[in-house]
């Protein structure tokens, strides 16, 4: 017999990579809606989350308004193809609340020997801060009118920029008169 051959192409497909991260994370919900960041070779498949955060399945960019405030792992998966099996690649993203800085005290003007003004903070407590002449407490927003100058003063509550979310300030103005010369 005679030597027979034969031959046969095979193609060998790279497997695909899905390395990805969300490189900042955290991220505040008033910011820009990020986009992952592809590592490795890393590329887009299909990106899911559960629920609460609102992602785009194509894409991967988080809608961060849409989202809630909470820490997510995002799966991104990569179809069977080219005899390759399926890719799945995970990342954590953690998305954080704008936080409010607002409070107001009981009125807006105060006699300076009159009772001290009661504050309510209705957000989070920063620092709280004024202009000269205003005897304030800076971590509790407390003000001491005997030891005050009368004046208008705004007062500032600073919250600093912390996960993800820039510098949140409030302010609350107030007058305080002298008291009467009999």
């Amino acid at each position: 017999c005679n030597v027979v051959t034969a031959t046969f192409t095979i193609t060998i497909t790279a497997a695909p990579i899905a390395t990805f991260n969300y490189s900042g994370s955290p991220y505040c919900k008033n910011g820009a809606n990020p986009s992952p960041s592809f590592t490795g070779g890393g590329i887009a498949g299909t990106f899911t989350s559960t629920a609460g955060l609102s992602i785009n399945a194509t894409t991967g960019q988080i809608n961060l308004a849409a989202s809630s405030a909470g820490t997510y792992t995002v799966t991104n998966t990569i179809a069977p193809s080219g005899g390759c099996l399926a890719v799945v690649q995970t990342a954590q993203v953690t998305i954080t609340a704008l936080p409010v800085a607002t409070f107001s005290y009981d009125s807006t003007t105060y006699c300076k020997s009159g009772a001290n003004p009661v504050i309510t903070i209705t957000g989070s407590t920063g620092v709280f801060s004024s202009t000269t002449g205003l005897s304030l407490n800076s971590a509790t927003g407390a003000i001491d009118l005997s030891t005050s100058t009368p004046g208008n003063y705004t007062v500032t509550n600073t919250i600093a920029a912390a996960a993800g979310c820039n510098v949140v300030t409030a302010t609350f103005a107030i007058t305080i008169t002298a008291a009467p010369i009999a």
